[in-house]
């Protein structure tokens, strides 16, 4: 598996403009970091596959997961200023989170009973947080559903059943989920 890093402050609003053109009309809408998402992409599957950028059309899954081939899957999360993508042969999550304050409320919609109570008695609320919810929605991903709320799910049984490594790094929470081998 690679991960790649894009840090948007280093990108300039002519760089910007030169990413969006390789971008769809819906994409280049939405924000900095989707346009460095999926100019990014596009790029690295241009070079894995030897072929012209302009020749890479995401297609997508009912949920609106993008794909390319089946030969080589991705997963794009952004948050704050950082892009992260995950490339692998096989299926492939990934979340990430700034690591910040969190409204403890998001439990409600965001976690299981067990979990509301772990959280709630943990010496590091917000870290906690954002690594059970990077769990979760990294798991989405993988599974190409999509968000949906509630997301009461135990976190503890998708690192049970996948692969899930979590790390923290440019001030994010970094999860990333595959199948077990």
């Amino acid at each position: 598996m690679k991960i790649y890093h894009y840090d948007i402050n280093k990108y300039s609003t002519a760089d910007l403009d030169k990413f969006s053109k390789y971008c769809h009309k819906s994409i280049r809408q939405l924000n900095p970091q989707s346009v460095i998402a999926h100019f990014f992409t596009k790029k690295i599957l241009s070079e894995y596959y030897n072929i012209d950028i302009a020749q890479i059309n995401f297609k997508y899954n009912q949920y609106g997961k993008p794909y390319f081939k089946d030969d080589l899957k991705f997963s794009i999360t952004h948050t704050s200023n950082h892009v992260f993508i995950a490339f692998d042969r096989k299926d492939v999550g990934i979340d990430a989170e700034a690591i910040r304050t969190v409204n403890k409320n998001l439990l409600r919609r965001t976690a299981t009973q067990a979990e509301k109570s772990l959280l709630l008695s943990s010496d590091n609320f917000d870290l906690d947080f954002l690594k059970l919810w990077t769990i979760k929605e990294a798991y989405l991903k993988l599974a190409g559903t999509g968000l949906t709320f509630p997301l009461d799910f135990s976190a503890a049984e998708i690192c049970e059943n996948f692969s899930v490594k979590t790390y923290l790094e440019h001030g994010c929470v970094i999860t990333v989920i595959q199948q077990r081998q």
